[in-house]
């Protein structure tokens, strides 16, 4: 069975479903009777019209294969190419589909997408989703289409180390530096705190893929006197961001649209109580004021008393951390994914 991977060419991978589908395909490479070539593609014609030139030259590359493998973000790129690869050549596509990504857009620029996000889905044989919140929209949006659901993992033989709950108001967030990320609405309700007089420092961790938003924030901090509270670390190593998660009180997370929200495990492996706003993916981890507090999306009011509920509340923190730890436990482990992997492969 020869599988053609038409992937973008990531630096490094910095988002969950990044490292899911990584895994996957590397899973698939060790499987038996299969022969895996990887075609990488330029990141930064990831969402933008491919040349007609570079169609042809992948149409005959593709061609030559019995399964072509992708992600659904490459729906504005190669919509044309994999209806004819399906169409014309009767080529079996298999798409990752992480989230839907015209729920991040409004107004026109929303019907557009769309239109062509659902059309480039469509072409798939068969749709890999590690959500069952997109596992549920898929199901609602383009019901006739095959659904393999395998869940991302996080459970692994090794035991993380459980966050010291010191109450020291060590505040943390970990995500890439973007809107969807609803960042400003933290330090909004930042803000709020700090006019209170509450003593808090907040770690902010992750890559800057929008450098103007980057800016925004920074200027937002400099006019409200919160540089002595917030800090942003951009990337860091494993060792240290295990140490922010070990030393911090509670995991903030403002973000307006998640596909799943991996970050909110891996805090709760730490035994980290999550404050979040309440929207798509987010209520299928965080479970209100059991493992975490959930708040109405960009209330930054709610959000800040929230934050001072945790810090202030000890019987509560210990209560959700406790919690959020159990959730984690309960979560899907590396050797079950290895073994839907593998009965997938089976079963193509």
């Amino acid at each position: 069975m020869k599988i053609l991977v038409i992937y973008p060419d990531y630096e490094k991978k910095i988002t969950g479903g990044q490292v899911y589908d990584d895994y996957f395909i590397n899973r698939l490479s060790s499987c038996k009777n299969v022969s895996i070539s990887i075609c990488k593609e330029k990141t930064k014609n990831y969402d933008s019209f491919c040349s007609l030139f570079s169609y042809l030259k992948l149409l005959k590359t593709a061609k030559k294969y019995d399964i072509i493998i992708s992600n659904s973000r490459y729906y504005s790129k190669f919509l044309l190419l994999f209806f004819i690869l399906k169409i014309i050549h009767s080529k079996k596509i298999i798409l990752f589909h992480h989230h839907f990504n015209f729920l991040t857009e409004c107004g026109t620029k929303q019907k557009l997408h769309r239109w062509f996000e659902l059309s480039f889905l469509k072409q798939a044989s068969q749709i890999v989703i590690p959500s069952p919140y997109v596992k549920e929209l898929m199901e609602k949006l383009l019901p006739e289409k095959k659904i393999t659901y395998i869940p991302l993992a996080f459970k692994t033989d090794n035991e993380t180390s459980l966050s010291t709950l010191k109450n020291e108001n060590k505040l943390l967030f970990v995500g890439t530096i973007e809107p969807r990320k609803g960042i400003i609405f933290l330090l909004q309700a930042l803000h709020l705190l700090k006019q209170q007089n509450i003593d808090f420092f907040c770690s902010v961790v992750g890559a800057v893929t929008d450098e103007p938003y980057y800016q925004t924030l920074f200027a937002y901090i400099d006019n409200n006197s919160l540089a002595e509270n917030v800090q942003f670390l951009g990337r860091i190593s494993d060792a240290e961001l295990n140490n922010l998660y070990t030393t911090s009180d509670c995991f903030v997370f403002p973000s307006l649209h998640e596909g799943f929200g991996m970050v909110l495990i891996e805090a709760m492996s730490h035994g980290l109580p999550v404050v979040a706003f309440d929207n798509s993916a987010i209520p299928y981890t965080i479970k209100n004021d059991e493992n975490g507090l959930l708040i109405e999306d960009k209330n930054i009011v709610k959000f800040g008393e929230a934050i001072k509920n945790v810090l202030e509340n000890e019987k509560l923190r210990m209560k959700l951390g406790k919690n959020a730890h159990k959730t984690y436990l309960n979560s899907y482990s590396y050797a079950e994914l290895n073994k839907d992997i593998d009965t997938f492969v089976a079963n193509l």
